[in-house]
């Protein structure tokens, strides 16, 4: 399914763990990150994951032709600290959108906090970011590539895509998506860590909520306003005609 012999020249200098079936490459890439010795970036990378997970107790259903990837990284690498993990998930997905749009022409947007949705709100990808251990963070990708989970007519097909369907071609291939990706995220983050506004602005400009009015769950209970973008930190931007809140965590559970 992928390119392993270009996806290590063209990595170099980082540690590629390929496995043909998983059940979750994230937790493969916990158990490596347990290893002070491990050394960093470390690519997990599967052609198969048998049990995928997202936010919460969500979980990642993986279709055939899909991409699911984990890369393990010190975020001090790229100048980021803790506080700026809702950041960097909207960051990954900007590079899986640019990258898309780099190999397939796919437009595709953002949809806070964590997901890639077609303009139809339809999802692409999900990403799920973990920090295990202090130095250590592991950033879970899956993208549906050249094929959605589901039958038509079920309900998840009513709620997914792919990047193949969104550029309107029969195939797209996973080894130049994850290595678009792959670019894009290095140079993403690097531009996060720096405080570079372009990453901002570019968060901006793929925004799928923006304008909408939304109901979003918290911890605190559901906050209802109209979405105005995204703050410097990540998070997401709410007003009820008065005041502006400010949300680092949540679900989007109703968009009117």
């Amino acid at each position: 399914m992928f390119d392993i012999d270009l996806i290590r020249a063209l990595r170099r200098g980082a540690v590629l763990d390929h496995h043909r079936e998983l059940g979750s490459t994230s937790d493969r890439a916990k158990q490596l990150a347990a290893d002070p010795a491990q050394a960093l970036p470390t690519l997990v990378l599967c052609d198969r994951q048998t049990a995928g997970r997202g936010r919460g107790s969500n979980r990642w259903s993986s279709a055939v032709g899909g991409l699911t990837f984990s890369l393990l990284i010190d975020p001090r690498t790229y100048g980021l600290s803790g506080d700026r993990l809702p950041a960097l998930s909207l960051t990954t997905a900007l590079a899986v959108c640019e990258a898309a749009e780099q190999v397939a022409g796919a437009r595709l947007q953002i949809k806070w906090p964590n997901d890639v949705v077609n303009t139809q709100r339809r999802k692409a990808a999900g990403i799920l970011l973990e920090s295990p251990l202090p130095g250590r963070m592991v950033i879970g990708v899956g993208v549906n590539v050249n094929a959605t989970p589901g039958e038509p007519g079920e309900a998840l097909a009513d709620t997914v895509t792919s990047v193949a369907a969104t550029a309107g071609v029969h195939t797209v291939d996973p080894t130049q998506l994850l290595l678009a990706i792959l670019q894009r995220l290095d140079k993403n983050a690097n531009g996060l860590g720096a405080d570079d506004p372009t990453v901002r602005e570019r968060w901006s400009q793929r925004d799928a909520l923006r304008g909408r009015f939304l109901t979003l769950e918290t911890t605190a209970g559901p906050v209802t306003g109209h979405a105005e973008g995204f703050a410097p930190n990540g998070a997401l931007r709410l007003s009820d005609g008065a005041i502006v809140s400010e949300h680092l965590t949540g679900s989007v559970r109703a968009i009117h």
